[in-house]
């Protein structure tokens, strides 16, 4: 609206009737700027007519306002779905692991509720017994060590890394004396 205002009022001189482009009245800007402004957009162009009337002019925009609204509408729903869809998968898929840390352990496997009559819990079990970074620093330590100044068990955790084994994890085990 803004746009036909401003050309009604400063450049109706340059709208020609001859090119489909009216400008006599405001309504009549406010259609052509409309046009004008969707033309590159609409599916199939506008053809002068030597002849062309106003009104064949507006029953075309308008006809390809409805298309282009129905078509921007569609397209937008469609992907704003398929946003949706991906978004609800990735924060459902986040929870489940999120969920699965406040249950299991990450090292051993074992439940929270096996830690429930431990002085710590299970919160106590999970940073000081079997607390990943430990792991993760171990592996670094193993990493800057010469091939040759390993121990048994440090090659061995060296090996199963290389190979992507985690069997040097420790497994469920009954009971845990001390964290």
């Amino acid at each position: 609206l803004i746009y036909a205002v401003l050309s009604f009022a400063f450049f109706h001189n340059f709208f020609d009737p001859g090119q489909n482009l009216y400008c006599n009245t405001l309504f009549r800007c406010f259609i052509s700027v409309i046009r004008e402004l969707l033309g590159t957009n609409i599916p199939v162009k506008f053809v002068g007519q030597e002849d062309a009337s106003f009104t064949i002019y507006l029953l075309r925009t308008m006809l390809d306002i409805m298309f282009f609204i129905v078509v921007a509408t569609l397209l937008l729903n469609i992907v704003t779905a398929t946003l949706i869809d991906k978004f609800s998968d990735l924060r459902e898929k986040r929870e489940e692991i999120e969920k699965d840390m406040l249950e299991y352990c990450f090292i051993c496997g074992s439940k929270n509720g096996r830690f429930e009559r431990q002085p710590k819990g299970f919160k106590g079990h999970v940073q000081n017994h079997h607390s990943k970074w430990n792991y993760i620093y171990f592996a670094f330590y193993l990493d800057s060590v010469k091939t040759n100044d390993r121990n048994a068990l440090e090659k061995y955790v060296s090996d199963c890394i290389e190979k992507e084994n985690i069997k040097f994890f420790p497994k469920y085990e009954e009971d845990y004396k001390s964290f």
